[in-house]
């Protein structure tokens, strides 16, 4: 899994997930309850999840680094429960205390900083860790995971995701949506979208693609 884009457009911040996963893997959408510290969609098997806001980030989670890897099983924890516990920790460097203790499965984990629309991308294959620091008020990001698109996949999405014209919410929903992957066991499960301008409320959408149920979600601004 999966597509993941970071969107700063007429003010308003925009950041869409698709989850491609085993079309059997059960899952639940976010809880409708304001009163949580943090915010994310909870698969059933591991008890983690892929994507989720805290008071000061938010963040979601890929499968593999920057190149596919031959998976080394087995492993000592799921990397969902490691990001459901670095946004109910609200410590950003958590992880880093999993990684030391743990093996885990590569990944690439995003870290969008919401008031200051800074984005980290973390990539871990299984032995070093690197990251990117971006900045999508200059220009907005697309990132897809190695395991599921090769480079030649990855530049057509990308090449099509820049031609979007204008960047709103709707437009790169419709862009998500196009994107879907379709494959026999695998493809996408859900898509979330999160949208905000500064000191406002955070809207979410999220789209369980399995029983195609919207869930709408106006999350107090907790930065």
């Amino acid at each position: 899994m999966c597509i993941a884009s970071f969107v700063k457009s007429f003010g308003k911040t925009i950041v869409t997930f698709n989850r491609d996963e085993d079309y059997n893997r059960a899952f639940d959408p976010p809880p409708n309850n304001n009163d949580l510290n943090a915010f994310f969609p909870i698969d059933r098997l591991a008890g983690g999840t892929w994507i989720g806001r805290n008071s000061t980030h938010i963040m979601c989670l890929q499968n593999g680094a920057r190149e596919n890897h031959l998976r080394n099983l087995p492993y000592d924890i799921s990397r969902g429960v490691m990001l459901r516990d670095l946004l109910l920790s609200g410590d950003t460097t958590l992880f880093y205390d999993y990684l030391s203790k743990f093996k885990i499965e590569p990944f690439m984990l995003s870290m969008l900083h919401t008031s200051s629309s800074e984005l980290t991308v973390f990539y871990y294959d299984g032995k070093l860790l690197d990251k990117e620091s971006h900045d999508i008020n200059k220009s907005p990001i697309i990132l897809l995971s190695s395991p599921l698109y090769d480079q030649s996949m990855k530049s057509h999405k990308i090449s099509n995701f820049y031609k979007i014209n204008p960047f709103t919410d709707k437009t790169i929903l419709n862009f998500h949506l196009e994107n879907r992957l379709h494959s026999k066991n695998i493809g996408t499960t859900s898509i979330t979208q999160f949208t905000f301008e500064k000191n406002d409320d955070v809207k979410c959408l999220f789209l369980d693609l399995i029983t195609n149920t919207e869930y709408h979600y106006q999350l107090h601004n907790k930065s």
